[in-house]
């Protein structure tokens, strides 16, 4: 049980470090590969596709940026949007 609440806390400290800087005006940011990037019409899933991607290792900056947040169940798993 121990071992389970440890992975739990640790998911949960490296979710909030991977969301922190998402939260600044404005950023530098590198697309990871294997990854490709579709850029959305709005930050929402189901929002229309654009058309454009962002290959790996594309290096851009944000002039704005805009949190969409997944909704979560009561036990932390993303739910369908």
């Amino acid at each position: 049980m121990a071992r389970a609440v440890r992975q739990r806390n640790a998911a949960a400290v490296w979710e909030d470090a991977c969301w922190a800087r998402a939260a600044l005006a404005t950023g530098s940011w590198v697309v990871l590969a294997p990854v490709a990037v579709p850029l959305r019409a709005r930050p929402q899933p189901r929002a229309r596709a654009t058309g454009y991607v962002l290959l790996p290792g594309a290096r851009f900056d944000t002039a704005r940026e805009v949190l969409a947040l997944a909704a979560t169940d009561t036990r932390g798993r993303r739910t369908p949007t």
